[in-house]
């Protein structure tokens, strides 16, 4: 059985976090990615669209595929006949072409701000 005081620390909880939700929403709406964000964005992305790894090798899967969820259920889009995209096909090119295939996603083919937007609700 809960008494009285851990019920309002429970209240007082839930209140704050919800206030921190609503204050880190919108102050996402006025940043921007941070720098590595356009490459595990677009790795991740291509991780589930594609089912395919060439993207961001150095770093293990998982994270990149769990942020990018959110983005493939809202229906983000990607042009994988991109130069960038083809481009990365063997060798060093990933390592290129990850920074490039991933600006293109946020910045051209999708609109940035929803991008941004669907990123600051899932974290």
């Amino acid at each position: 059985m809960r008494t009285q005081q851990s019920t309002k620390s429970v209240v007082a909880v839930g209140l704050l976090l919800a206030f921190m939700a609503l204050l880190s929403g919108a102050a996402a709406r006025r940043e921007s990615v941070t720098i590595d964000e356009i490459a595990h964005i677009g790795a991740g992305v291509s991780y589930l669209q594609r089912l395919d790894l060439r993207m961001n090798v150095e770093h293990p899967p998982l994270a990149k595929i769990l942020a990018a969820l959110p983005l493939v259920l809202h229906g983000i889009h990607a042009d994988y006949s991109h130069v960038s995209w083809t481009f990365s096909s063997k060798g060093v090119n990933e390592f290129l072409g990850e920074w490039v295939f991933g600006h293109w996603r946020i910045m051209h083919w999708n609109d940035p701000h929803t991008t941004v937007l669907v990123l600051a609700i899932r974290r």
